[in-house]
C-alpha cells in the first residue's frame, strides 16, 4: 500500500475511535454507517493513489458453432517435395580400384560377331551395357597374325571373353572416329595392328598394341591381350565404378564422324600437298600414313624431337612382363624408377592419376609428355600394399638410339628430317676386310638413281662411305636413314668420307641433304 493510502486510513481509524460516541445504537443504523464510512475511505483512497478504478472485464459468450456454420478452410498449397540431396562422391579410392574386383560379369553375348561400324558398336553398347572392343588391322600386313589369329578364331575359353564385349573390326584407318579412338594420341600408328576398349558411352579405357625393334613378339602376345581384357572387364562391371570418378569424358557424338582430315586438318594438308605432291589420293589409308599425318602436324611444335614418340618403359627405368602388361620384371638401378622406390616383382597400377591396364596404356601416357622434362605421378602395388611417387624426368628422359625406332615405316620413309639421297647397304665382314674398315664403324655403299641429287654430285654406287659430317657409327640401312635425318645439317652442304671401291683413295665428298618423296 502506498505511503498516502496508509496515512490517510490511520486517519479516519482516528477519527472513528473519537467519534464512537455518534454511532447510531441500532444494528441496522450501525450497518449503514459502516457502509457509509467503507465508501467514503475506498473513495479518499483511490483519489491518492492517482488511479482510475479499473474497468470491469467483459464477459465474452463461447457458443460452439455447428460444422455448417464455420467458415470454410483457406484453399490449401500443393506440397512440392524436396528431392532428396545425392550423398557425396567419393572420388577416386586407389587402394579398391587397383584391389580385386567386385563385379560379375553378366552373360556373354549370344555370339561373337565383329561389326564394321563403330557407330552401331556404340549404340548396342549403351543399350546393353558394355564396353566396346574395336580392333584396326591393316589387310596386307604380314605382322601380328597370331593375335589377329585368336581375335578371329578364338579357342572356348578366348571366345567367352571377347563375348563379354560389343566387337568393332577396322581395316581402313580413313573409317577411325577420332572423336572417340584419337589415333593421334591412343594409338601408335606404325603398328598394324591396334586395339581400343571403351566404355558404353565411348570414353577409351584401355590400349592394346605395340612393338619394337627387336620384332613383333617382343611387347604383346595374346597372354597379354586376355590379362589386358580381363582388368577391364572387372573394373566395368564394379558396381563401385561410379563412385570412383576415373573414367575417361565421354566424347561428344553429336554430328558426323571425325576423321584424320578433319582431327588434325594442318597436317593433313602438309602430308596431302608437300609430302604426296603430285600423288593421287589414297583409297585405304594405312595406319603409318596415318602416323606420317600425326608427325607433320606435331613436327610444326616439336621439329624433329616429334621423332622420339611413343617412348617405352624402358625410357623410365622400367621393363615389364609382356604376357602379363604392368608385371615389372627389371628395374634399372640408376633410373628415376629405382629412385621412386619401384621394385622387381611390383605391379604399376595408374600413372598420371590414370587407371592402366596395359603396358601400351602407360605407353600412352609417357608419349602424352613434354618431349623435354615433365614429372610422371605412378601408383603400383607392392604385394597387398598401394604406394605411389612422383618422378621427375631428365631433360633428355625420350632419347632412344636409332636403332630402336628403325622399325618405324612414318620415320625411315616418313616426312619428318632429310635424306641423303640414297639407300645406305651395308658392307658384309669380307668387303670390310678389303677395305680395312673396322667392324665397329660405319661402312656403307648408296644404291640411287642415276639422276638422283647425290649422283649429280659425284658419288658413284660402288663408293663406300665411311664417315658423315665426321662421325661414323656402325649404322646402315635403315637405322643409317634414321641416324641421318636427326643429324644432318639443313639448306647446307654435308660432307662425306668415302673410300673409291676402283682405285682405293678416299676423298671428301659433298652432298645436299633433301626432303623424302614417296612414289606410289
Amino acid at each position: 500500500m502506498w505511503p498516502p493510502v496508509r496515512r490517510t486510513v490511520r486517519s479516519i481509524n482516528w477519527r472513528a475511535s473519537n467519534a464512537r460516541w455518534d454511532v447510531p445504537k441500532t444494528s441496522a443504523a450501525r450497518a449503514g454507517a459502516i457502509r457509509l464510512l467503507l465508501l467514503f475511505v475506498a473513495g479518499i483512497s483511490l483519489s491518492g493513489c492517482g488511479k482510475k478504478p479499473p474497468e470491469p472485464t467483459p464477459v465474452v459468450e463461447i457458443r460452439r458453432n455447428s460444422p455448417d456454420d464455420d467458415p470454410p478452410p483457406p484453399p490449401s498449397k500443393p506440397v512440392i517435395s524436396e528431392p532428396e540431396p545425392e550423398p557425396p562422391k567419393r572420388g577416386p579410392v586407389w587402394p579398391e580400384i587397383l584391389g580385386p574386383s567386385e563385379g560379375q560379369l553378366p552373360a556373354p553375348r549370344g555370339g561373337l560377331v565383329w561389326l564394321n561400324s563403330l557407330k552401331d558398336a556404340l549404340e548396342l553398347a549403351r543399350v546393353e551395357k558394355r564396353p566396346v572392343l574395336v580392333v584396326a588391322r591393316c589387310p596386307e600386313s604380314k605382322q601380328f597374325t597370331e593375335i589377329d589369329a585368336f581375335l578371329q578364331h578364338p579357342d572356348s575359353e578366348g571366345e567367352l571373353l571377347l563375348r563379354q564385349f560389343i566387337t568393332v573390326r577396322l581395316t581402313n584407318a580413313w573409317d577411325f572416329d577420332n572423336r572417340v579412338l584419337r589415333s593421334e594420341a591412343l594409338q601408335d600408328g606404325d603398328c598394324s595392328f591396334w586395339a581400343w576398349m571403351l566404355t558404353e558411352t565411348g570414353g577409351a579405357l584401355a590400349t592394346f598394341g605395340g612393338r619394337d625393334h627387336e620384332g613383333e613378339h617382343t611387347r604383346i602376345s595374346v597372354a597379354g591381350f586376355q590379362a589386358a581384357a580381363r582388368r577391364v572387364l572387372g573394373y566395368s562391371f564394379d558396381p563401385r565404378r561410379p563412385d570412383w570418378q576415373i573414367d575417361p569424358k565421354p566424347p561428344d557424338l553429336s554430328g558426323p564422324p571425325l576423321s584424320l582430315r578433319e582431327a588434325l586438318p594442318v597436317g593433313y594438308q602438309m602430308w596431302k600437298d608437300d609430302f604426296r605432291k603430285g600423288l593421287k589420293d589414297v583409297a585405304c589409308l594405312r595406319c603409318h600414313q596415318a602416323q606420317e599425318i600425326a608427325l607433320e602436324h606435331f613436327s610444326t611444335l616439336a621439329g624433329l624431337k616429334a621423332m622420339l614418340l611413343w617412348p617405352y618403359p624402358e625410357n623410365i627405368g622400367l621393363k615389364l612382363d609382356r604376357d602379363d602388361g604392368l608385371l615389372v620384371t627389371a628395374v634399372d638401378p640408376s633410373s628415376v624408377a629405382a629412385k621412386a622406390g619401384i621394385e622387381a616383382g611390383d605391379s604399376l597400377g595408374s600413372a598420371n592419376d590414370r587407371r592402366l591396364f596395359s603396358q601400351s596404356d602407360f605407353r600412352s601416357v609417357l608419349q602424352d609428355l613434354p618431349y623435354v622434362g615433365g614429372t610422371l605421378r605412378l601408383r603400383w602395388m607392392h604385394g597387398d600394399e598401394l604406394r605411389e611417387g612422383t618422378l621427375v624426368l631428365s631433360d633428355r628422359w625420350r632419347e632412344m638410339a636409332p636403332e630402336v625406332l628403325s622399325w618405324r615405316p612414318s620415320l625411315v620413309f616418313g616426312p619428318l628430317g632429310l635424306v641423303p639421297g640414297f639407300f645406305p647397304k651395308g658392307l658384309n665382314d669380307g668387303q670390310r676386310k678389303r677395305f680395312r674398315i673396322p667392324l665397329n664403324t660405319m661402312a656403307v655403299q648408296p644404291q640411287m638413281n642415276a639422276d638422283s641429287p647425290a649422283a649429280s654430285a659425284g658419288l658413284h654406287p660402288s663408293d663406300v662411305i665411311i664417315a658423315v659430317n665426321g662421325h661414323n657409327p656402325n649404322y646402315d640401312e635403315h637405322t643409317f636413314i634414321i641416324w641421318f635425318r636427326r643429324n644432318a645439317i639443313p639448306n647446307q652442304l654435308n660432307p662425306l668420307d668415302v673410300i673409291s671401291s676402283r682405285n682405293g683413295q678416299r676423298r671428301k665428298q659433298m652432298i645436299t641433304p633433301i626432303p623424302y618423296r614417296p612414289t606410289e
